[in-house]
């Protein structure tokens, strides 16, 4: 099944626009809470492919200041090497969208619960408290893919 499958009925169609018009409302860290954020992350995350999850993940970047991007790079590269990853060029005040969603492609494949391993939201939707930085990123990468399937409809 791909995003584009996921996303084919009338019910989810409404549930995912809602949710990202929400997330492209205003600052990138309201409008929707965390277990929200979980939710719709990890039910398109698995249906994503590595192209679809790095385009997805630069357009979050690119909404967000790049003063709070640096600020992203540090903490993900910090939690990174806490684990053993190596997440490329040791850059910790990079700012670049496409380099940072780079590095979250690699930490998708690096980190053995994916993404919300390595951001406290655990693999496949569990764990607690990941915080500011894990919504902002797990609710921007389902809402940006989503809003990709219907732009191509």
């Amino acid at each position: 099944m791909g995003l584009r499958d996921l996303l084919d009925n009338d019910d989810d169609r409404q549930r995912y626009s809602d949710f990202a018009d929400r997330y492209e409302r205003g600052r990138v860290d309201e409008g929707y809470d965390e277990d929200e954020a979980r939710r719709h992350y990890s039910r398109i995350e698995r249906d994503m492919d590595d192209d679809e999850f790095e385009r997805s993940a630069r357009r979050t970047f690119e909404r967000m200041d790049p003063g709070d991007r640096r600020q992203y790079s540090r903490e993900l590269r910090r939690r990174g090497r806490e684990r053993g990853h190596d997440f490329g060029r040791d850059d910790d005040d990079n700012d670049d969208p496409s380099v940072l969603a780079g590095m979250l492609r690699g930490a998708r494949q690096q980190e053995s619960g994916g993404l919300g391993g390595l951001l406290g939201g655990g693999g496949g939707g569990g764990g607690d408290g990941m915080g500011t930085m894990g919504k902002v990123l797990m609710g921007g990468i389902a809402a940006m893919a989503a809003r990709e399937v219907f732009k191509n409809r």
